[in-house]
């Protein structure tokens, strides 16, 4: 894993299908250092692992066709790609659906909209930096 005060930054992506908010946090990720791969879908998103090799993946759980528990399923499946840290994202802040999907295999729970004030804090948690 690398840290913002390496030369290589952390490549993050970013899968949410509704274009304001894909457009927003990837401005929040982008300005806290993060390099910042985008993605409206499920299937572009499973390419984009395999072909991007990121360090953080945040899902929104609620997308079509293959929803986030979908997506972590088929990230797990992939032995090259079950190391990555995923992110679930929601507009959901009920304590049920944060519980569900950490026990699905999530390594966490953001409610959206996320802030910039700890986004790096968060992300050098799960990835084990601090």
């Amino acid at each position: 894993m690398n840290s913002e005060s390496n030369t290589t930054k952390i490549r993050v992506l970013l899968i949410e299908d509704e274009p304001d908010f894909l457009f927003i946090s990837s401005r929040i990720l982008q300005k806290a250092g993060f390099d910042v791969i985008e993605s409206q879908s499920g299937k572009e998103a499973l390419e984009l692992v395999t072909t991007q090799k990121p360090d953080l993946i945040l899902t929104d759980l609620c997308l079509p066709v293959m929803d986030g528990f979908e997506i972590l399923r088929k990230i797990r499946e992939n032995k090259e790609n079950d190391h990555i840290p995923v992110v679930a994202l929601t507009g959901n802040d009920m304590r049920e659906a944060r519980q569900n999907a950490i026990e699905k295999g999530f390594d966490d729970f953001w409610v959206k909209p996320f802030s910039e004030n700890n986004i790096i804090d968060k992300i050098n948690i799960i990835l084990h930096l601090q």
